[in-house]
């Protein structure tokens, strides 16, 4: 198991470890790295949603645009995005925003018109800036993604999606081609 999870029964918060030294140096920095830029680092997860958490994957590229409520945050918008798999059919495309926050969309996992495509609804956004004493948020949306399989080449992620007062949101990510690196984790 990668990842050991520890529940306070008191919050709904989960206290998340790392079991990741017995990986391969690269693989491992890769591994803490994608965790730790957006996936479960400061990200408001209740404990019974992070125990469901049944995979990330991470893919380098370039993130061609990032637009939040209407305000193009492209320039901050680094190379990698990783996307959190849930046993509950949830899943998240995270990337990393400046040095320290980042930004998800989040949505159910929908239909696949054809065997390299899938469709996914978009109902949340959540931001971390990273910056100390300042909780993470989220806001309802209205949108959706869809995403190419990276396993046949570059492929591209887009997600657009508007809030209750009508203002943008919008990930454009394209990979570099290379295959993402896969992590799927024990169900307890």
């Amino acid at each position: 198991m990668l990842i050991q999870r520890k529940y306070n029964s008191a919050t709904t918060e989960a206290e998340t470890v790392l079991m990741i030294t017995r990986m391969p140096d690269f693989r491992r920095d890769v591994l803490a790295a994608a965790l730790l830029s957006g996936v479960l680092y400061g990200t408001p997860v209740p404990a019974q949603e992070l125990q469901k958490l049944s995979g990330i994957a991470m893919l380098t590229g370039t993130c061609e645009r990032l637009v939040m409520g209407g305000d193009n945050l492209s320039g901050l918008c680094g190379g990698k995005v990783v996307q959190s798999i849930y046993s509950t059919g949830r899943t998240g495309f995270t990337v990393v925003m400046g040095e320290k926050g980042a930004v998800t969309f989040s949505g159910i996992e929908g239909a696949k018109p054809d065997a390299d495509t899938q469709l996914q609804s978009l109902d949340g956004i959540i931001l971390n800036l990273g910056v100390e004493g300042t909780p993470p948020s989220s806001l309802a949306v209205t949108g959706s993604c869809t995403y190419g399989n990276p396993f046949k080449g570059p492929a591209t992620i887009s997600c657009q999606g508007v809030d209750a007062n009508k203002e943008e949101y919008l990930l454009q990510f394209t990979s570099d081609g290379g295959p993402p690196i896969m992590r799927y984790f024990d169900q307890e």
